[in-house]
C-alpha cells in the first residue's frame, strides 16, 4: 500500500553533534535539540527508528525499508487524526515526519552509543529508514517567550547512572518534568463474556495483579502500592466525594516517586534526574528513593509539596478523563476480542472453555466484529501512553503556599504574550500526551496469552487478594 509521501517535509536539523540522546523505547530513540538557536528545532526533540542489528539481513532491509516508510506515515495519520481528535488535540502532539539522510543516521548512531543503557545497545539506529520525527519536547519550555529564564548546557552530575550529586538542586531557572504512564484506569469486569476468574477482574486492577508477575520474574524487589485507579478517580464529584478523591490522587502520585518503575519519570531541564529500574534508573528502595528525589530539589520543596502541585495541575485538566473514557473502548475484554480475532482469520483459538454469552458474539458480522477489533487496538493505544507534564520552579511553592498560587497552562496565553516565572504566585505549565503508537492486531493472541498469565501468577501467588476501587 502506497502512502501520499507529501506528508514528509523536508527541514535543516543540522549537524549530528546538535542531536543529545534523550531516552528509548521498544521501538524508537529519542534525542534533544542541543545546537544553535533554532525557531524550528529550539524545544522539539527528534526520534528515529531502531532496529536489531542481529537479526537483518540485507534483503530484509531493501524489501523492507518502503514498507516501515509507509507505516510510519499511516501511524503518524493514526496520531494526527485519530488521536488527536478523540483525545483532544490540546493534548496531542503528533509533530511532523522529516527526511533524513543515512550518513546522518550512521553518524547519530555512533555519536550516542556510549549513552544508551548497555541492555538497549543490540538495538542501533536503522539507517536504512531515512525518515525521522520532529515533536515537540514536552519536558521544556523552549518553544515560548521567558523574560530572565536562561537554558543552561547539560548538566553533568545528570549521567546515564540517574546519580545527581547534591549541588545539582534547583534554582528557580530550571524546569521540572514529570513524565506519568499511568496505565489502566478501570477494573475488566463490564464485560458480559468474561469467563476466566471473572471475579478477580472485578476486584483487582491489571496494574496491580501485573506487579505479581514483575515481582516473580526479579524486575522490581517489591510490590507497589501504586493503583491507577486511585490516579484517574474523578476530583470533580460533588463536595462529599471530591476531598476523598483529591486525596487519592495524591496518594497515587506519592506511590509513583517511591516505587516509580517505568511509570515515573522525572526531568530537569530536559535531562532525565530520576527513574526506576525498568526505566533505566537504578533498583531504589521507598527510603532510597525519597532521599535521591529529596537530592534534587530546593529543601522547600518537599515530595508532598510535588503531589500536591502534580494532583492540582491533573485536575484541573481533563486529561486523565479523557484517556479513561478512551481506554473503556474495551468494552468486551481480550477473552472476546481473541474470540473474535480467531473466528475473523479463520484460525482455532486456544481458549479451551464455553465464554458467558457466546451466541452472541457468533452472531457478529465481519464489519462489526473489525470494528470491535479496532476500538480494542485503541484502547491499547491508550493503556500505554504517558503523560508529560512541565512546570516551572516557583521558589516560593510550597505545600503551605499552594491555595495562593494560580496555575496557568502554556496553551491558555496568547503568542504574543511574555511568561514571566518571576511572578511569585503562578505556576505556568504545559502538559500532553505521548506515545501513542498504534497497536498491531497480530498481536492480540500475545495480549490474550499475557492476559492469562496475569490472572493465573496472581491467584496463585496473592494469598490476600486486593480491592482496587474506581
Amino acid at each position: 500500500m502506497q502512502h501520499d509521501h507529501s506528508s514528509i517535509t523536508n527541514i535543516d536539523i543540522g549537524t549530528f553533534k546538535y542531536w543529545k540522546y534523550k531516552g528509548e523505547g521498544a521501538c524508537n530513540v529519542v534525542l534533544t535539540y542541543h545546537g544553535p538557536n533554532n525557531s524550528k528545532l529550539n524545544g522539539r526533540v527528534l526520534r528515529v527508528k531502531k532496529t536489531n542489528v542481529s537479526s537483518t539481513t540485507i534483503g530484509t532491509l531493501l524489501n523492507g525499508n518502503e514498507d516501515q516508510v509507509n507505516k510510519d506515515i499511516s501511524d503518524f495519520k493514526f496520531v494526527a487524526d485519530k488521536m488527536s481528535f478523540i483525545l483532544n488535540s490540546r493534548y496531542v502532539y503528533p509533530g511532523e515526519i522529516i527526511r533524513v539522510t543515512k550518513e546522518f543516521l550512521e553518524q547519530l548512531d555512533e555519536h550516542i552509543l556510549n549513552d544508551r543503557p548497555k541492555s538497549r545497545s543490540k538495538l542501533r539506529i536503522d539507517t536504512n529508514i531515512t525518515i525521522a520525527f520532529l515533536i515537540q519536547d514536552l519536558s521544556m519550555f523552549r518553544d515560548v517567550s521567558i523574560p530572565g529564564h536562561h537554558f543552561q548546557s547539560p548538566k553533568e552530575n545528570f549521567s546515564p547512572s540517574l546519580s545527581p550529586s547534591p549541588s545539582s538542586s534547583f534554582t528557580r531557572d530550571q524546569i521540572i518534568c514529570i513524565e506519568i504512564k499511568p496505565k489502566w484506569g478501570f477494573l475488566q469486569s463490564r464485560s458480559e463474556f468474561i469467563t476466566n476468574a471473572k471475579d478477580v477482574k472485578s476486584n483487582t486492577c491489571r496494574y496491580c495483579m501485573h506487579q505479581y508477575i514483575k515481582l516473580q520474574e526479579g524486575s522490581i524487589s517489591e510490590i507497589s502500592n501504586y493503583c491507577p485507579l486511585d490516579l484517574y478517580c474523578n476530583s470533580n464529584d460533588n463536595d462529599d466525594n471530591n476531598s476523598m478523591n483529591i486525596d487519592r490522587k495524591k496518594k497515587a502520585i506519592k506511590e509513583l516517586f517511591y516505587h516509580p518503575q517505568n511509570n515515573l519519570k522525572i526531568y530537569i531541564d530536559g535531562e532525565l534526574a530520576f527513574t526506576g529500574s525498568l526505566g533505566g534508573g537504578n533498583d531504589l528502595s521507598k527510603e532510597e528513593s525519597i532521599q535521591m528525589i529529596g537530592s534534587l530539589f530546593r529543601p522547600t520543596l518537599s515530595t508532598q509539596s510535588l503531589c500536591e502541585l502534580v494532583s492540582a495541575i491533573l485536575s484541573r485538566e481533563s486529561i486523565l478523563s479523557n484517556l479513561k473514557s478512551v481506554q473503556l473502548y474495551d468494552e468486551l475484554d481480550i477473552e472476546a476480542i481473541y474470540y473474535l480475532y480467531c473466528k475473523l482469520n479463520q484460525i482455532p483459538n486456544t481458549i479451551g472453555y464455553q465464554l458467558n454469552s457466546q451466541s452472541k458474539l457468533d452472531q457478529l458480522t465481519n464489519d462489526q466484529i473489525r470494528e470491535y477489533i479496532s476500538r480494542f487496538l485503541i484502547s491499547a493505544t491508550v493503556k500505554d501512553c504517558s503523560i508529560m507534564l512541565s512546570f516551572n520552579n516557583n521558589s516560593k511553592f510550597n505545600s503551605d503556599t499552594i491555595q495562593s498560587f494560580k496555575f496557568i497552562n502554556s496553551l491558555d496565553i496568547s503568542s504574543n504574550t511574555t511568561i514571566n516565572f518571576n511572578d511569585n504566585n503562578i505556576i505556568y505549565y504545559k502538559i500532553g500526551i505521548v506515545d501513542l503508537d498504534k497497536k498491531k492486531e497480530s498481536s492480540i493472541p500475545n495480549y490474550y496469552k499475557t492476559d492469562k498469565l496475569i490472572i493465573e501468577n496472581y491467584q496463585n501467588n496473592c494469598n490476600n487478594k486486593k480491592q482496587c476501587t474506581e
